[in-house]
């Protein structure tokens, strides 16, 4: 009959688990925890999603894992603003960390980001009042020695009116727009105008032409040129 030989670091290792059973326990729990964090990061950094947003912080969620939080930051003519303009501004530019990307749609004023790799995504949207825009596209017909007077148009604020190749007893109102006064007697013809509105944000110029007629000496009728 064999005797059982008695091993003392066996002993010593089985007292010892005995004795710290619920350490033991809880250090293999918070491994696992660990390893099932690590294995949610790189199963998320390799996931690729997009996301439409409209001036709004974003939350989505990649299969089973934690949510993404996208951060958008608004900024309008360099000036951070709690959320983007609805109407009156132009996107010029979105700027992502991460690799990610984003794009605007003027239609429905809404930003897209797509291909992002991380948890947290931060992107810079920045908005610019758009220059002065001259809406006016022909002017009326003058005639010599007669007043005459139209007001040009534009979309935009503070503008500063200015026009070159003005015939003869005309001139514009840099505040209004206005075109007045009474062409001589010698200025029918066609001209080429060139406009241009001013403000803050930058300007617009276009070419437009006016048609100066001539009122006959002692006439009722007046020609075109």
């Amino acid at each position: 009959m064999g005797l059982h030989r008695f091993d003392n670091k066996k002993e010593l290792k089985k007292l010892d688990f005995k004795n710290n059973k619920a350490k033991y326990i809880k250090i293999g729990t918070i491994s696992i925890s660990f390893l099932v964090v690590i294995i949610s990061i790189i199963y998320f950094t390799y996931s690729k999603f997009t996301l439409t947003d409209t001036f709004k912080t974003a939350e989505i969620t990649v299969g089973d894992f934690i949510p993404a939080d996208y951060i958008l930051h608004y900024y309008v003519d360099g000036v951070a603003v709690t959320n983007g303009p609805s109407s009156g501004y132009y996107n010029v530019e979105i700027t992502c960390d991460n690799g990610a990307t984003g794009t605007w749609n003027e239609e429905d004023r809404s930003i897209s980001i797509s291909n992002a790799t991380k948890s947290i995504t931060k992107c810079d949207v920045k908005f610019i009042t758009p220059p002065p825009e001259i809406i006016t596209l022909s002017l009326d017909s003058a005639y010599t020695e007669q007043f005459y007077s139209f007001t040009l148009k534009a979309n935009g604020d503070n503008i500063v009116w200015s026009a070159s190749n003005l015939p003869d007893g005309l001139e514009i109102d840099s505040n209004t727009g206005i075109i007045s006064g009474t062409p001589t007697r010698d200025s029918a013809g066609t001209y080429l105008i060139i406009v241009t509105a001013t403000n803050n944000y930058g300007s617009d110029t276009k070419e437009i032409s006016l048609s100066i007629g001539r009122y006959p000496d002692g006439g009722s009728t007046p020609t075109k040129p």
